[in-house]
């Protein structure tokens, strides 16, 4: 009975093993143990040029323009950053503007929302992705709102749940960050 004991060993090491295989990268996987959701597809929007929106003027964005929302072949914005209003040097929320994407980060305690532009069925715009507070294991499906203020110097954001509408965060008014400006530096909680 001794004799089988190395071999059931060696057998529950060698599936130990090929089971950690399979979950890192060459492998399908992305090596980080979860697949970041497609928002864009949960929300039931399609992707769509950013650089095309009403207030692209705030953005960079490359040349040439988009020919409509829906050329999603346009690379969209060169990174710009914003900042919540009144609190610069160190910000409250920091908004990065990159490609057809943004990030959110702020508040304290600490939240976040990580998306993409797309339009939905019905015509609106909007970021997609997902809403995190404090750091919660499970992100809220959701949605950044974007638009230009009265005066035309700043943007005015809003992240809302994408189940039921409401407002989770905002409305947040935002003013551009020059570049090398220091103003893209989150407060400390």
């Amino acid at each position: 009975m001794t004799a089988r004991r190395p071999l059931l060993i060696a057998g529950a090491l060698l599936a130990a093993l090929l089971s950690l295989a399979g979950c890192g990268p060459g492998t399908g996987g992305t090596g980080t143990g979860h697949e970041q959701p497609d928002y864009l597809s949960l929300a039931g929007a399609n992707p769509s040029a950013v650089c095309a929106s009403g207030w692209a003027e705030r953005l960079a964005c490359q040349p040439p323009p988009p020919s409509s929302a829906a050329d999603t072949r346009h690379p969209g914005t060169n990174k710009v950053v914003f900042a919540s209003v009144g609190s610069v040097p160190a910000a409250d929320y920091v908004v990065t503007f990159d490609a057809n994407g943004v990030l959110l980060q702020g508040g304290c305690p600490r939240r976040s929302f990580e998306g993409d532009w797309g339009q939905l069925g019905n015509g609106a715009f909007a970021y997609f992705g997902a809403f995190s507070e404090n750091k919660q294991v499970v992100p809220y499906n959701s949605s950044l709102l974007v638009r230009s203020t009265a005066d035309g110097n700043g943007l005015m954001i809003e992240v809302h749940a994408s189940s039921d509408g409401r407002l989770l965060l905002g409305p947040l008014l935002l003013q551009r960050v020059p570049a090398g400006g220091s103003g893209g530096t989150l407060r400390p909680c």
